[in-house]
């Protein structure tokens, strides 16, 4: 368990990201788990340590342009994490996509050695997805966003269930996303 200071940005929330360890370790133990690796910023960045891992081309678009430096600041500290704890298989969520995607590349063109696993996104009763940010949301914001899985999972249904319209399906979306006044 580790917050990485190098994949937030200047005007990201670092400072006032959840760190919850102790509730963190409690959960893992009611689960059987016997070890986690808790590492000091000290001990993942030695203060003299020059050396990033940047994959090219797949963080040049979707939030990439957004977030300079973000995915470089991911692939290194995975990659250092690999490196301290030598994986057999590691298991990301799809929640972010692009970031999977990134690390599978870093572990193929760095010869790691590691079966990446992506597993799909797990979800809160009102649809919205897990993650330590929600505890950022009141109760009207929680709401608006759960919206949002919502209207994908309707536009998701339509296109299984045979509509090839994008306007039918942008506008189905459209209405879910209105009404909860998004």
């Amino acid at each position: 368990i580790f917050v990485n200071p190098t994949q937030f940005g200047p005007n990201e929330d670092f400072s006032r990201y959840p760190r919850t360890l102790e509730a963190d370790l409690a959960a893992l133990s009611e689960r059987g788990v016997s070890g986690v690796f808790t590492p000091s910023v000290g001990e993942m960045y030695p203060p003299n340590d020059q050396t990033w891992v940047r994959v090219e081309g797949l963080d040049t678009h979707l939030c990439g342009p957004f977030r300079p430096g973000h995915f470089q600041g991911v692939t290194t500290v995975v990659a250092r994490l690999f490196l301290a704890c030598r994986p057999h298989v590691a298991v990301f969520g799809l929640k972010d996509a692009q970031q999977f995607l990134i690390l599978r590349r870093m572990v193929r063109d760095l010869h790691f050695g590691i079966e990446m696993v992506g597993m799909a996104t797990v979800r809160e009763p009102d649809g919205l997805a897990m993650s330590s940010r929600n505890r950022y949301l009141n109760e009207v914001d929680r709401k608006k966003a759960s919206v949002i899985s919502k209207a994908v999972f309707l536009g998701r249904g339509l296109i299984a269930g045979g509509e090839q319209d994008p306007a039918t399906v942008e506008n189905a979306m459209r209405e879910v996303m209105e009404s909860a006044g998004g």
